[in-house]
C-alpha cells in the first residue's frame, strides 16, 4: 500500500471507477441507458471534458477499459484535461497503462490518501472491509462490485462506498464522476451528520482501536 498527501482545494478532487469504456456487454449487463457503444462512450467523453478542468486531480479506482485499443485509449485520455492517478482494477492492462505513463501521476493498487488534516481515505479497486485508520474515522472508497454491495455496505459501520459507475450512489447522482465534497456529503448522511471519528468511536467501543 502506498501513501500520498495531497492538499489541494477539495471542490477539485474527483473521483470516478468503473468506466468499462469498450465493453459492450456491460450496457445491458448493468442496464446502463446507452442504446450502443458509441452513445456511451460519447457520454463518459463529454462528462469528463465538462466537469473537470486543468485545477482538478482525478482518482481512477480501476476498470477504465474493458479492452485496450490505442486510438480509443488516446480518445478517452483526450477528454480529461487534469492528472489522473491510476488504481488498477482486474480488466486494466497494466502493461498497456505502463507504455503511457506520462499521462498518468502515479499506479497503485492500493492508495492511502491523506487530504490535509482532515480526511484519511484508502482507494482500491475491490472492497476492503478493514483499511487504515477505519476506527479513527478513516474512509474508503472502491468499485468493482457495479452496486450489488450497496445493501451490505449501507448496514454496515464502516465508512466505505461503492462510487464505480453503476453503482447506487453513482445512479442517484446522475453522474459517474464525483466531487471529494459530493462523497464526504454521503458518508455524513450515514453518520447522522456525526463527525467521523466521533462516529467511528461510538460505533467501535474504542477498544478495536488498538488493532490500528
Amino acid at each position: 500500500m502506498t501513501k500520498t498527501n495531497i492538499n489541494h482545494n477539495p471542490e477539485k478532487i474527483y473521483f470516478m471507477g468503473d468506466l468499462h469504456y469498450q465493453h459492450k456487454n456491460v450496457i445491458s449487463l448493468d442496464s446502463r441507458p446507452f442504446e450502443d457503444l458509441q452513445a456511451m462512450e460519447e457520454y463518459i467523453d463529454a462528462e469528463l471534458s465538462t466537469k473537470l478542468d486543468s485545477d482538478c486531480i482525478l482518482f481512477d479506482l480501476g476498470d477504465m477499459f474493458f479492452g485496450t485499443r490505442e486510438n480509443r485509449f488516446q480518445k478517452l485520455l483526450s477528454s480529461i484535461p487534469c492528472p489522473i492517478y491510476k488504481i488498477f482494477g482486474n480488466h486494466d492492462k497494466q502493461d498497456f497503462f505502463l507504455k503511457h505513463y506520462d499521462n498518468f501521476k502515479g499506479f497503485y493498487d492500493i492508495l492511502s490518501l491523506m487530504i490535509g488534516e482532515d480526511y484519511k481515505i484508502t482507494l482500491s479497486h475491490y472492497p476492503i472491509l478493514d483499511f487504515p485508520y477505519m476506527y479513527h474515522g478513516g474512509l474508503a472508497l472502491f468499485g468493482h462490485t457495479h452496486g450489488h454491495l450497496d445493501k451490505f455496505v449501507d448496514n454496515i459501520p464502516n465508512l466505505m462506498l461503492d462510487i464505480g459507475f453503476s453503482s447506487q450512489f453513482s445512479k442517484s447522482r446522475g453522474t459517474f464522476i464525483h466531487s471529494l465534497p459530493s462523497i464526504i456529503d454521503e458518508f455524513r448522511r450515514k453518520t447522522g451528520g456525526k463527525d467521523f471519528k466521533t462516529w467511528a468511536a461510538e460505533e467501535y467501543h474504542g477498544e478495536r482501536s488498538l488493532w490500528n
